[in-house]
C-alpha cells in the first residue's frame, strides 16, 4: 500500500537494540494494529490488508504466503522474459518483467502486450517480444487442443489455445466458443485433447 512504510526510530543501533523495532513478536503486533487501527495517509484514513502490513515490516517475503495453518509457502510466481531489440543499433537486452520494460524504454504498461503480440516496433525502434511463450499462462489456456478437419478427418494436435487459434486464424476467445458449443468453424471441430 502506497505510504505504508516502517518507521524505524533506534538511531541506527548506536545505544542499542529497540524492543519496538527489532523484537519479531512486536513487529507482528505493530502490524496488527495497522491493519485493524488503520494508517492516515493523505489524511485519510486506510486500511492496509495483512500481507500488505507484513511486508512493509519485513516480516517476510513477498514471494511467501502464510496457509491458514500458519505455515510459510513459497510461491512460484515468475516474471515474464522480454527481448527487446533496438532494430537501428542492433542492440539486444534481456529484461525480467513488465515494469523492467517500462524503464529501460520508457512505455506504457498497458501497451506492452500489443507491440509484443502484433509485432510493432515501439517508437520505430524497439522490438520487444517475450522469451518464455508458455510459462504464466491459465490453466485453460495450457490445455492440448485437438482440432478434426470435418471434410477429410484429419487430426492435428496443438500445445495451447493460442497455437491452435494461430493455426485457424480466429481470435481465442471464438476457439472457446465454439469449445464450449462443441459447434464447427470453417469445417474444424475443436475440442480439449484431455
Amino acid at each position: 500500500m502506497k505510504g505504508l512504510k516502517r518507521q524505524d526510530t533506534n538511531f541506527n543501533k548506536s545505544i542499542g537494540p529497540n524492543m519496538l523495532t527489532d523484537d519479531p513478536i512486536m513487529k507482528n503486533y505493530i502490524a496488527l494494529a495497522k491493519c485493524i487501527g488503520g494508517v492516515v495517509i493523505d489524511g485519510e484514513i486506510k486500511y492496509p490488508s495483512i500481507s500488505q502490513a507484513c511486508s512493509a515490516y519485513k516480516l517476510y517475503d513477498s514471494s511467501q504466503q502464510i496457509t491458514e495453518s500458519g505455515e510459510v509457502k513459497e510461491t512460484t510466481t515468475t516474471k515474464a522474459i522480454f527481448k527487446i531489440e533496438n532494430v537501428t543499433t542492433g542492440e539486444v537486452v534481456e529484461v525480467k518483467g513488465g515494469k523492467a520494460v517500462c524503464d529501460l524504454i520508457g512505455i506504457k504498461r498497458g501497451s506492452i502486450s500489443y507491440y509484443t503480440n502484433k509485432g510493432f516496433k515501439y517508437k520505430g525502434t524497439y522490438l520487444i517480444s517475450r522469451i518464455d511463450k508458455y510459462k504464466n499462462l491459465r490453466a485453460s489456456r495450457m490445455r492440448r487442443i485437438k482440432i478434426t478437419n470435418i471434410e477429410n478427418g484429419d487430426i492435428k494436435e496443438f500445445k495451447t489455445i493460442k497455437d491452435a487459434a494461430e493455426y485457424l486464424e480466429r481470435a481465442e476467445a471464438t476457439l472457446h466458443y465454439h469449445i464450449s458449443r462443441k459447434s464447427v468453424t470453417n469445417n474444424h471441430r475443436i475440442e480439449y485433447a484431455d
